[in-house]
């Protein structure tokens, strides 16, 4: 039987110093063709059209009942509908710019067993390693190569959300000549994503940099694109290693 793993980080809370959370290591999310799949593993007499029918017609019933604002008492989950927000007397009605319809969920009998039945894991602690992968110069549409002076940039990746009242963390554009301009506008600040107002640089070509800190973790990580950018059209490129 497979198990739940799981790795203890360091409480980030002020108010718990000395506690440790579990940090689930999750595996890929099982999708509905998986389960289709596992179910004709069991040896059913059922095609996999036909099962994929079934289920198709059960979500749909649940649809109907879920949009005639039923409840709904299944073996594997409860639901009911809520309004949400507040009315300014008895006389009120519904106004969709103040009130919101949703639709509340929690274990049925079935999924609650199940869910005791899993076995945890204790692993040690693995940290995934911050990845800087591309860079998109918005204004030209080009991909690791032009920079676009006080244009905008994206940034993709993994592990790349920097804090942006740490004055070592950033985004940095380095010059051949070795002059490093920060970013100073970061408009989307994402562990996947970084969107930001581009500085002002003068021509030449230069490599970016990702400085950041990863949580419970108090040391500088720098990330290197492995492209050299210019503000030019004699586009360079260069192998540079992550730090």
């Amino acid at each position: 039987m497979e198990t739940l793993k799981y790795s203890l980080l360091k409480s980030p809370l002020k108010n718990a110093p000395d506690s440790w959370l579990a940090k689930p290591i999750l595996e890929s999310s099982c999708t509905f063709d998986d389960i289709v799949n596992n179910m004709l593993k069991r040896g059913t007499s059922l095609t996999q059209t036909d099962i994929m029918a079934v289920i198709d017609l059960f979500f749909t019933e649940c649809e109907t009942q879920i949009a005639n604002g039923r409840p709904l008492n299944l073996p594997f989950f409860n639901g009911m509908p809520v309004v949400g927000g507040t009315f300014n007397g008895p006389d009120d009605t519904f106004d969709p710019s103040r009130h919101v319809i949703r639709y509340k969920l929690s274990p049925g009998k079935r999924l609650r067993k199940t869910i005791g039945q899993i076995k945890p894991e204790k692993l040690a602690f693995y940290e995934q390693v911050p990845v800087l992968s591309q860079f998109l110069d918005v204004n030209s549409q080009s991909f690791n190569s032009v920079i676009t002076s006080k244009g905008i940039g994206e940034l993709s990746g993994s592990k790349l959300q920097i804090d942006t009242t740490d004055p070592l963390q950033g985004i940095y554009f380095i010059h051949s000549n070795g002059l490093e301009t920060q970013v100073t506008v970061v408009a989307q600040n994402h562990p996947t994503k970084l969107i930001f107002q581009i500085p002002e640089l003068i021509d030449g070509a230069y490599r970016v940099e990702v400085r950041i800190k990863l949580l419970n973790s108090g040391v500088l990580r720098i990330l290197q694109l492995n492209k050299t950018l210019t503000t030019g059209n004699n586009i360079q490129a260069s192998d540079l290693q992550h730090k």
